[in-house]
């Protein structure tokens, strides 16, 4: 794909710094994005009830700064290898789990803090709150998971694709892919 092949594809990609100094930005905005999403989904389900829920609207800052480092970071790891990620199951699944974590968390706060039909008090944690709280944790905790997968269904693929390019097919036997005769 020909985003590969910009200066700054080339660069993340062939410089022994670029992809794990972008790896590293990735991490530190998951862990801010992340963070908060648990520390708020596991108030709302009854941990840490002297926290009031309303202290999160002051964090939430933190965590769309932490968004933005991951959208930037995740943008440019994608263009240092855009022909295996397009195709890769698990990240367009961590794609999908991402979109599900961002709306569930968008309804967790409108059920918590207002939208214009509330009808409880602002902080007051219902079971439909607790249920967006346990969805909130499965669709990021999927997210987490299945981004960490990506590197071993890339190896699999890179693998598969370069048996290809030498003539070995990925299913010979042991023998035939270590070059022993049989």
């Amino acid at each position: 794909m020909w985003l590969e092949h910009t200066g700054i594809g080339e660069w993340i990609r062939t410089d022994p710094f670029g992809f794990p100094l972008i790896l590293c930005a990735h991490s530190i905005g998951l862990a801010g994005v992340v963070g908060i999403v648990y520390m708020l989904s596991f108030r709302v389900l009854g941990y840490s009830r002297g926290i009031p829920i309303a202290v999160f609207e002051r964090i939430f800052y933190i965590g769309w700064v932490a968004f933005i480092l991951n959208g930037i970071s995740g943008v440019l790891l994608f263009i240092s290898d855009a022909t295996h990620l397009i195709v890769n199951w698990t990240f367009l699944l961590k794609l999908i789990l991402i979109a599900a974590g961002g709306v569930s968390l968008w309804a967790l706060w409108n059920a918590l803090m207002g939208g214009p039909e509330r009808t409880t008090p602002q902080g007051v944690v219902t079971p439909r709150g607790k249920t967006l709280a346990v969805l909130c944790l499965v669709f990021w905790t999927g997210a987490i998971v299945s981004g960490r997968y990506i590197a071993f269904t890339m190896a699999e693929a890179k693998e598969k694709e370069l048996m290809g390019l030498t003539g070995v097919s990925a299913k010979a036997p042991a023998a035939a892919k270590s070059g022993v005769p049989q």
